[in-house]
């Protein structure tokens, strides 16, 4: 082969490479590239038919290619020239880098391109560029274990962020029951309003599927030994199952339920679990119908085993019924509704003695003004100036009207 066709097909070679990378043909094309050239992109619909078919794709990876900065490394894997010194083919590994601001980008290729000589020109006939998949091919030719691999690492991250999300989820969904419960908390107004707040407490549990939970209660512990219970109970009775509340006054000393209550709340326990059966439990049920007309025959002939759950806080504690043990879960879920409610209940407890302070000191004013009358008189006549002044101080602390005479 003459010295000048073989620079002519290195040289047809080199500018076809540079033509590709570079996506820019300028009117080379022709001279370089046979009218009839197949060939094969990276890109699944890259399957390139003639001249027309090339400018294309080069007009494509022109467009897509602004912005970044791309160079190349090129190392030979074999040139063969046929006997005749008419046709070329040159096999290379192509190394790229692909710059994108502060990111850079790898890609390895391998490039096949066929050429053929004819009217003392070398033209590209055929090219193939491919990206290897990454395997042995003494271990798995085909790429199945490759495949069943990436199969497998594809459903785990699926499998993650699907969990992820049901968590999220149920996050949000809880801390919209607690947000119902506190709200409802924050709005009361008298104690009379907890049986509410233990309504709410108890239909947000259900919604969460906390349904193992027969019954919601809240515990207030009076300095006088006596105890405040509020609760709501789904009526099984009744065909809708709608929740019933109540209110009870009891004393915890009275029963062995209401006295392991009370040892636990001077423990130091933050929460516990109270079994009750048989006869403690059919005491402890008797003793409440006794106080609350909706447990009066609640069960029938028979009273089932319960497991009462309670946890603490500083004024009482809260509690929930339940058939058996109930999970971490519902634990948990208990525990976040006691703090809303602590929080709150403090601050209702807060208002109602700063309440308390201004009736009294409204009442003490009150009096300090018919005494200062009182005293200040000097003859009988007076009297009537100082009744009247009574009965509008009377009156001013929220007294109806009275009369005498």
């Amino acid at each position: 082969m003459a010295l000048s066709k073989k620079q002519s097909m290195i040289h047809t070679y080199r500018e076809f490479m540079e033509m590709c990378f570079r996506n820019d043909y300028s009117g080379i094309l022709p001279r370089f590239v046979d009218e009839k050239i197949a060939g094969f992109g990276t890109a699944l619909d890259e399957k390139i038919q003639g001249i027309a078919g090339i400018k294309k794709l080069l007009k494509i990876q022109k467009r897509q290619s602004k912005g970044l900065e791309i160079s190349w490394k090129i190392k030979p894997v074999s040139h063969y020239t046929s006997e005749g010194r008419n046709t070329a083919v040159f096999a290379d590994d192509v190394y790229l880098t692909i710059k994108t601001g502060h990111e850079i980008m790898k890609m390895y290729v391998r490039i096949s391109v066929i050429l053929n000589y004819h009217d003392n020109l070398w033209k590209v006939i055929h090219w193939h560029c491919s990206k290897p998949e990454q395997v042995e091919s003494e271990k798995d030719t085909w790429g199945v274990v490759s495949w069943k691999q990436r199969a497998q690492e594809l459903e785990r991250l699926v499998a993650e962020k699907t969990a992820d999300l049901i968590k999220k989820n149920r996050e949000l969904a809880i801390e919209a029951a607690m947000e119902k419960v506190r709200a409802r908390s924050l709005a009361m107004q008298k104690p009379e309003e907890l049986a509410e707040v233990a309504e709410v407490l108890r239909k947000e549990m259900g919604a969460l599927g906390v349904e193992e939970l027969e019954t919601s209660s809240i515990y207030i512990v009076n300095e006088n030994e006596t105890s405040e219970c509020w609760y709501a109970i789904k009526d099984v009775r009744g065909k809708n199952k709608k929740l019933v509340t109540d209110h009870m006054t009891l004393r915890l000393d009275e029963t062995w339920v209401g006295r392991e209550m009370q040892k636990f709340y001077r423990s130091k326990q933050t929460r516990t679990s109270i079994l009750m059966r048989g006869k403690n439990r059919k005491e402890w049920i008797n003793y409440c119908a006794d106080k609350s007309s909706v447990l009066q025959g609640y069960y029938g002939g028979e009273i089932p085993e319960r497991t009462y759950h309670l946890l603490k806080f500083s004024n009482g504690f809260m509690g929930a019924a339940s058939p058996a043990e109930i999970s971490a879960e519902s634990w948990d879920l208990l525990q976040r509704a006691t703090a809303v409610f602590s929080f709150a209940y403090k601050r209702f407890s807060d208002l109602q003695k700063a309440e308390a302070q201004a009736k009294e000191a409204q009442i003490q004013l009150a009096l300090e003004r018919v005494r200062a009358r009182t005293m200040a008189m000097q003859k009988s006549e007076e009297l009537p100036e100082a009744a009247a002044l009574l009965f509008q101080q009377v009156q001013s602390l929220g007294m109806p009207a009275w009369s005498a005479g």
